[in-house]
């Protein structure tokens, strides 16, 4: 079961990057150098709706 989008967001260290109208981001951390996940979250800056789109896949 995932988190909500919410629990998803409260975390330190998100990396994130912005390539046209998408924004990419990557796991991220709740205490500092201790990874959540692997977890990779497409949000779409161009939708009026605050659309949200997951894409995860494990790493090896």
């Amino acid at each position: 079961m995932y988190p909500t989008r919410l629990e998803r967001a409260i975390r330190e260290i998100l990396p994130i990057s912005v390539l046209g109208s998408r924004a990419w981001i990557f796991g991220g951390e709740l205490l500092p150098r201790q990874p959540v996940d692997n977890r990779l979250d497409l949000i779409e800056l161009t939708s009026s709706q605050g659309e949200h789109r997951d894409q995860h896949q494990q790493l090896p």
